[in-house]
C-alpha cells in the first residue's frame, strides 16, 4: 500500500508487478514488517540479489540506494 512503484531510484514500474523484498533480508535476521519491506521490479530485486546494488531503510518507507560505483539515491514513498 506504501510502495506505488519500484522503489529503485529512477524506475517506475507498478507496485502491482513487483516483488516484496527484505531490505535486511530474512536469513539474516530482518524481519517481516513494514520498515524493513519494499517494492522492487523483478530487474532491481535481482541487481540487489546479486550484490550490485545496496539498499538501506533508515526509517521505515525512506529507502537509500548505492550504486556499484558507490553513489548514493535516496527516495521516499508518495504521500497516501
Amino acid at each position: 500500500m506504501r510502495d506505488k512503484t519500484c522503489r529503485h531510484p529512477g524506475c517506475n514500474r507498478a507496485a502491482v508487478a513487483t516483488e516484496i523484498d527484505h531490505t535486511i533480508p530474512w536469513h539474516h535476521g530482518g524481519r517481516t514488517d513494514h520498515d524493513n519491506l519494499a517494492c522492487l521490479c523483478a530487474k532491481h530485486h535481482r541487481l540487489k540479489t546479486i550484490g550490485l546494488w545496496d539498499y538501506m531503510q533508515p526509517e521505515p518507507g525512506t529507502i537509500t540506494a548505492t550504486s556499484p560505483a558507490g553513489k548514493t539515491y535516496t527516495t521516499q514513498p508518495p504521500p497516501f
